[in-house]
């Protein structure tokens, strides 16, 4: 169109130059406001036509006489404007889709800056879910320890509320198998964290599986436990190996204990490489033996430890082994306690456990105390001539010693307290100078099937609201003050025994005084005074 009218204004202005005449005006004029009159607007309309086939005519003579070169350059100069015009609209195209590009890449910018946004949200999340995780695992260890200390309350509540049913001891026992689990569960729960925190220190792992400890020396050998412990601290263990540390047959001599505080205790072993468990003696003057604390757990096999001095001016150990605060000592085949002031010490949810029973012997004072949710788990164990009680079992503790021989020790066999449970099934106690067992102020005892005999005073007494299964019991030969299988009553309060099938004990003396409630009617008792 632009091409169209730009030849016909050449043309036009080469014929207003050629003729030299203007366009004629119009013969009228009007004004505003005032009337046309039909001529004159006609004449107006016939002067236009007029002029219009004037210019008509010129512009087809111009075009008749126009040069053949002038008509060629037009006609170069419209292919021109043509070519300018389609360089214009690609430009314009190419204008449009730059535009777009910008566009899109704006879009994408601002996608970029979501995603970037999107990222940082979901970072600043995993970071919470980290946190989270933290204090629900917290949450977990401080439910699972509020949990054994509600059962210790539940387990004292039903000593309590002793009905003198043989249901009870069921009850009774399954609440220390119960206990025992917990326990175990909460040292596992405690040794996650603890190889976790390990983990995040960066230690190596222990590039061997034993070490060797040796009184005479020699290549890769260790000259103590503790100097192999030391070693052992700067290292880690994996899960799935057991690091055996192996005592050479010797007698090893500490004054400080040997503590269990590595975070993989449980994949250590310290085991005794002599023929018989006498043979590797580890010795302690004035302290400790050995302490199991902090949920660790550690096994020790062939080992006797040992509290005697070797040395003029030595002082003897104190305990021979130390289990507190949730610790847990495995006990495997040949492992000794003795001569030190106290065997073995256990409180506050401390565990000894083991299939292989374990001993406690010639102890100065007792051969195992036991308090506050401390267990004891060790069928066979031989707990015996030691200077006081054999075991000693105070606020809420437990006893599993089904099999054991508890004999010749200066004071009692066993004696259990305040809410103490005990399973001494199949057990023998022989021999001990004052009472076999006593269980007293809201404890319960499991007697089945047990020898209790040549005791110095009661073989058995039951008192102050606890509970005593003697079914099945061997029980003679005690002192003439023994009572038998009777529950030896204090003034004002009831104690319950369960006595059936037991063998006939006769003379025994009267099972009440005057102003005493029997409220789970015994069978004739008679006492055995050989």
């Amino acid at each position: 169109m632009r091409r169209h009218w730009l030849i016909t204004g050449l043309i036009l202005a080469s014929v207003a130059a050629a003729h030299g005449q203007p366009i004629e005006a119009v013969p009228h004029t009007f004004e505003a406001e005032t009337p046309a009159r039909a001529a004159e607007v006609n004449a107006n309309f016939a002067t236009l036509v007029a002029e219009a086939q004037r210019l008509e005519a010129a512009l087809q003579a111009v075009r008749g006489g126009l040069p053949a070169d002038l008509t060629a350059r037009l006609e170069a100069a419209e292919a021109r404007v043509g070519a300018l015009e389609a360089a214009l609209a690609d430009r314009d195209a190419q204008i449009q889709q730059l535009t777009q590009d910008v566009q899109a890449a704006q879009a994408q910018a601002q996608a970029a800056r979501v995603a970037v946004d999107a990222a940082t949200d979901r970072l600043d999340g995993v970071d919470d879910v980290l946190s989270a995780s933290l204090d629900a695992l917290t949450l977990r260890v401080a439910t699972l320890e509020g949990a054994d200390a509600a059962a210790d309350v539940a387990r004292e509540a039903l000593t309590a509320r002793a009905d003198g049913l043989d249901q009870r001891l069921g009850v009774a026992e399954a609440s220390v198998r119960t206990l025992g689990d917990g326990q175990r569960g909460l040292q596992d729960g405690v040794d996650e964290v603890a190889g976790a925190l390990a983990d995040l220190i960066g230690r190596q792992d222990l590039p061997v599986n034993v070490l060797n400890v040796s009184t005479v020396g020699g290549a890769d050998t260790f000259p103590s436990v503790q100097a192999a412990f030391d070693y052992l601290a700067d290292y880690r263990i994996r899960p799935g190996r057991l690091v055996q540390v192996r005592v050479q047959p010797g007698v090893y001599v500490s004054r400080q204990p040997l503590t269990i505080d590595h975070p993989d205790s449980e994949r250590i072993l310290l085991r005794g490489q002599g023929g018989d468990p006498t043979q590797v003696r580890l010795v302690f003057n004035g302290s400790d033996g050995l302490t199991v604390a902090g949920g660790h757990t550690f096994q020790v096999e062939g080992i006797t430890f040992d509290g005697e001095p070797v040395e003029a001016g030595e002082a003897r150990g104190r305990r021979g082994a130390v289990v507190a605060d949730h610790g847990v000592l495995v006990l495997e085949q040949g492992v000794t306690f003795t001569r030190f002031n106290f065997g073995a010490q256990l409180d506050t949810g401390g565990t000894i456990r083991g299939t292989w029973g374990g001993r406690f012997v010639a102890n100065e004072n007792a051969g195992v105390t036991l308090s506050d949710g401390a267990f004891i788990d060790l069928a066979g164990a031989e707990i015996s001539h030691n200077g006081e009680d054999g075991v000693a079992c105070v606020r809420r503790c437990y006893l599993a010693l089904n099999g054991a021989r508890i004999e010749g020790n200066s004071a009692a066999g066993v004696i259990m307290s305040d809410g103490a449970v005990g399973d001494l099934s199949d057990a023998v106690v022989d021999s001990n100078t004052e009472f076999g067992v006593l269980a007293e102020r809201g404890s319960v005892v499991n007697l089945a099937n047990a020898t209790i005999q040549r005791s110095g005073f009661a073989g058995v007494m039951v008192a102050a609201m606890s509970w005593g299964n003697v079914r099945q019991a061997t029980i003679g030969g005690n002192n003439t003050r023994n009572l038998g299988t009777q529950a030896q009553l204090v003034a004002g309060e009831t104690a319950w025994l369960a006595v059936s099938n037991n063998p006939d004990l006769a003379g025994n003396a009267p099972l009440t005084r005057p102003g005493i409630e029997v409220q789970v009617p015994l069978a004739p008792i008679s006492v055995d005074n050989d």
